[in-house]
């Protein structure tokens, strides 16, 4: 798998084992082969039943998935191949088949390749189910340019690109120490810190330093707790917060960042779920002492 579905890939597997995985995703970029790959490892993620570590690739439905014969994983194609759009007879025959619950696993999963080809009708008729999901639903859209898709249906579902995107001067992981250091300072410095993320509009960068941020106040966590292992990579960084911050308020910093990334997979609005996650981290930094 290329570096970018990989990265895909382990940020879904992480969603999945905090038990939350998006209802819409749309898959763009890349070519059709590494698009389908990586939709069915996201289909495989989805259903998998190992706890933890997903997809476990040993479980039944993990090997059903993968060797295409999940019950409750479907791929929504047209019956004849030659037919160059996605008609809204088919997302009508999907929306009637989402009503039905899964057979075995807890999620179905709908894999649409070609979803920038629906016609705007079948479009509209996507659109409403994605605007009232069935809990266990989940719609993977494949497409070559997301642009070509209606704007009310990019609102609701999270877009991950297969292409190489320009690089941040800063990558997620430094942006994400930054913020993390400036927190016991002040606000005004957490703020300058956090600028590269609305300057850039990138609401997938802000993702990875959401998920950057996760694992920084798990590993103060864990060594406030008495542990010594430190995933982030960052020891620097969280030795220091740990000695500015209790172990209560590490556990609350870690609770702010999964509550964001979950507006965030909503769709929020990105400079004020910015503004807002730097005013309640320094809130919290600033609260009762060690």
């Amino acid at each position: 798998m290329e570096p970018k579905a990989l990265e895909i890939q382990n940020r879904f597997s992480l969603l999945a084992a905090e038990g939350r995985f998006p209802h819409g995703v749309l898959l763009e970029g890349g070519d059709s082969r590494s698009l389908l790959a990586l939709s069915k490892k996201l289909a495989m993620t989805a259903v998998c039943t190992d706890p933890q570590h997903k997809p476990c690739g040993k479980c039944p439905c993990c090997k059903k998935a993968k060797g295409n014969n999940h019950p409750d994983v479907i791929t929504v194609v047209e019956s004849d191949p030659k037919r160059k759009t996605i008609s809204v007879d088919l997302m009508r025959w999907l929306r009637e088949d989402a009503i039905v619950k899964p057979n075995e696993a807890d999620k179905k999963v709908y894999q649409i390749p070609r979803a920038d080809t629906m016609t705007r009708e079948a479009q509209n008729a996507l659109l409403k189910l994605l605007e009232e999901p069935p809990d266990y639903a989940v719609f993977l859209l494949l497409c070559q340019n997301s642009a070509a898709m209606l704007p009310t249906i990019r609102s609701r579902v999270q877009t991950y690109s297969l292409e190489t995107q320009p690089a941040l001067t800063t990558s997620a992981s430094d942006l994400a120490a930054a913020m993390a250091m400036a927190i016991p300072v002040s606000e005004a410095e957490l703020l300058l810190s956090a600028a590269p993320l609305v300057k850039g509009k990138d609401r997938e960068k802000f993702g990875d330093v959401l998920c950057a941020l996760e694992l920084l106040f798990r590993d103060c966590c864990v060594l406030k707790a008495g542990g010594r292992t430190i995933l982030s990579g960052r020891e620097d960084c969280v030795r220091f917060l740990c000695k500015k911050l209790s172990h209560r308020q590490c556990v609350q910093l870690l609770a702010q960042v999964q509550q964001t990334q979950s507006e965030n997979e909503r769709n929020g609005n990105l400079a004020l779920l910015v503004t807002c996650l730097c005013a309640h981290l320094r809130q919290t930094a600033s609260g009762a002492s060690r």
